[in-house]
């Protein structure tokens, strides 16, 4: 039942963060608080100040309202601060589980769609992957990376994200631990733009260039461009961990290659608090998520590197 309608329970409270707090501030303290996806109402448990109505498919008690509120969502409240369920369609499908007739690609957006369309502020749990995905992000006020396991039963990399009525210009994503925050735009536009693309092909056994495109839990940071020798020699077309990447070009010098390319990578990473790269399952020994780098951004990265040296 849980895989099928996407349900993770909240066990550990995100809201002390002082940018939540902060956002809270605009919401008038009389203010009904609608969860949806109540579950076994850990948020109402952590927010005991509020005063919420609760609603979901499977009841935890008598409090809360039987509703499958994806397909009739509650009217008439201001304010929402919910765990929305995940499903993404592709696993639905690869699994076998019903989908609901919804033209996203994950029963979150599908979701927070409503929540937004339904509701002025809404302080929601969802994947990090949210970051570099196309939903529209204009009334996204900030957004803080949860580095630890929110839920028992899935080690999805997540975030609260905070919305209000009015559109935001620049929101500012920051780290649950710490003082780290940087800005979505800049994120956004912190690669620069090689001149030029070289022609390359991934997952090509005999490349050039190695790429580890995984960070491990075991290190700070791992993803890194590397000789081809350090990559398994088993690269298929679908590797996305490692694989070795052919340019149709003659490069003279790899080992220069790669270091520039690694420099680029890294002074990325560390000007972007590593937001625009994909989350990956649990954290780094730093406490970060390990992340995972693509394919496109990693073919960026090497036509800059290129452009670098010819310069």
């Amino acid at each position: 039942m849980k895989k099928q309608h996407g349900i993770f329970y909240t066990r550990k409270s995100p809201f002390t963060h002082p940018v939540f707090l902060e956002w809270l501030k605009q919401i008038p303290t009389d203010t009904p608080v609608l969860e949806p996806f109540a579950g076994n109402k850990m948020i109402p448990s952590f927010l005991r100040a509020l005063r919420f109505d609760c609603f979901d498919l499977f009841p935890a008690d008598d409090t809360t309202h039987c509703r499958d509120t994806l397909a009739d969502f509650p009217q008439g409240y201001r304010v929402c601060i919910t765990n929305p369920p995940y499903l993404a369609k592709n696993s639905a499908k690869r699994n076998a589980l019903l989908y609901p007739p919804t033209p996203w690609d994950d029963v979150y957006k599908m979701a927070l769609s409503l929540i937004l369309t339904h509701c002025e502020y809404a302080a929601v749990i969802i994947p990090q992957s949210f970051l570099t995905s196309s939903f529209p992000k204009e009334r996204l006020q900030a957004a803080i990376s949860l580095t630890y396991d929110v839920f028992n039963d899935t080690t999805v990399p997540v975030l609260l994200a905070l919305f209000g009525r009015d559109t935001i210009a620049d929101p500012l994503i920051y780290e649950f631990n710490g003082t780290t925050s940087v800005s979505l735009s800049s994120a956004s536009s912190a690669l620069p733009i090689a001149h030029t693309r070289v022609p390359m092909k991934f997952n090509e056994p005999a490349g050039q260039i190695g790429l580890l495109a995984v960070d491990l839990s075991s290190s700070d940071k791992h993803i890194r461009f590397c000789l081809p020798s350090e990559v398994p020699n088993k690269v298929t077309h679908s590797s996305r961990s490692y694989t070795r990447i052919y340019i149709s070009l003659a490069i003279k010098d790899i080992p220069a290659l790669i270091l520039e390319a690694n420099r680029i990578l890294n002074g990325w990473r560390a000007s972007t608090a590593d937001v625009m790269l994909a989350p990956f399952k649990g954290v780094r020994k730093d406490g970060r998520f390990r992340r995972r780098l693509d394919y496109a951004t990693a073919r960026a990265i090497l036509d800059i590197a290129i452009q670098n040296l010819a310069d």
